[in-house]
């Protein structure tokens, strides 16, 4: 099968699973072509695509306070993709392609590209963007009015971007049962389910000292409240607790460096906020590693409350007597971690993920997926 891929992702989460299923269908036999938009070109994918395309973009940078400005910039910036990739699509529909993927879009989720590609297209979906599908901040006598309709502007825009640009897709394909009820609650949108995986032959622990009790590894911005939520959880510890937090915002960490810090560890704390899948949970979990996140999102659909991990309120101090119950049970600490390095095996490798898309993938070329 000669498949194209587009996507503008950065180095992140979704790119790895981008990079992770296009890596399995070319060596079954595949010819995977990527197109790519971004601001670097990462020499170390080459080897997974026949054919890389690379496209120059990055998003301008303006001051965040010039609301208008902001608001100005943002319609630029959407009228330079669309034909951007008005232009791919024409190279894309002029090869003969059997399917094309298309993924979440960096810039406006749902991407342009999708309306222009004449060949039978997916598109995969990796989450749905807070703004897309969360209220605009109502307005408060300290807000800036400028700010507040600027704002509601940019979602209005993007919303209606994102309806019309998603309708031109033969099949819409997600990342998570928690991704499918987002679309359809707000956008009446169904979606297949093709989960992500793990490389069961990376991430694992080996004879690795407990160096770590608690590892938190995610973001630091202060709007999504997840760092907060575990940084408040800490002033509630008693014991006396080794705890390591990274930043995955300032650098993106590798697969051999995230292991590492995996394997050392006792917990990994996920505290996202209505995280849309998460590798952190699984790939910890394959490194045994147990993990506690809050009750929502992906996570529910990837740890077996109280058998491959613990699910727990989004409230720091039951998240830290939750800590201090888990580290206080030895035994029980290392019957979880071993049930779930063997759930994460047989339930969540990338072969067993990319097998659900490859069905998808020929089914559509077949014309049987109704």
């Amino acid at each position: 099968m000669k498949i194209a891929i587009f996507h503008d992702l950065p180095k992140s989460e979704s790119r790895k699973i981008a990079n992770e299923f296009s890596k399995r269908l070319k060596s079954a036999g595949n010819l995977i072509d990527l197109f790519v938009v971004s601001g670097n070109k990462e020499l170390n994918e080459l080897s997974y695509y026949s054919n890389y395309y690379f496209y120059n973009y990055m998003l301008r940078v303006t001051d965040s306070t010039n609301y208008l400005n902001l608001f100005w910039t943002k319609i630029l910036e959407i009228v330079e993709l669309y034909f951007l990739q008005q232009k791919i699509s024409n190279i894309i529909n002029n090869n003969s392609y059997d399917v094309v993927i298309v993924h979440s879009s960096l810039f406006i989720n749902a991407p342009f590209i999708l309306r222009f590609i004449k060949t039978k297209k997916i598109y995969y979906s990796h989450g749905v963007m807070p703004i897309m599908h969360e209220p605009v901040f109502p307005i408060r006598k300290s807000q800036n009015l400028v700010k507040y309709i600027t704002e509601s502007l940019t979602k209005l825009l993007l919303v209606s971007i994102f309806k019309s640009n998603i309708s031109f897709a033969d099949k819409i394909v997600v990342n998570s049962k928690f991704t499918t009820k987002l679309l359809y609650k707000f956008f009446h949108i169904n979606g297949i389910v093709c989960y992500p995986g793990v490389d069961t032959q990376v991430f694992t622990s080996g004879k690795v000292k407990k160096e770590i009790d608690v590892l938190y590894i995610g973001s630091f911005n202060y709007q999504s409240g997840e760092y907060s939520l575990f940084q408040s959880s800490l002033r509630f510890l008693k014991s006396n607790i080794r705890i390591k937090i990274i930043n995955r915002d300032t650098n993106y960490i590798s697969d051999k460096v995230l292991r590492n810090y995996y394997s050392k560890s006792k917990i990994t704390v996920c505290t996202g906020n209505k995280e849309s899948f998460g590798l952190i949970p699984l790939e910890s979990a394959s490194c045994g590693a147990v993990v506690l996140a809050v009750n929502e999102g992906g996570y529910k659909e990837t740890i077996i409350q109280n058998k491959t991990g613990y699910l727990v309120e989004k409230n720091p101090i039951k998240i830290a007597l939750e800590i201090e119950r888990i580290l206080g049970d030895e035994k029980q600490l290392q019957i979880v971690a071993k049930t779930a390095r063997e759930n994460v095996i047989n339930n969540w490798s990338w072969n067993r993920s990319t097998n659900v898309l490859k069905l998808i993938l020929q089914s559509l070329q077949d014309g049987s997926l109704n």
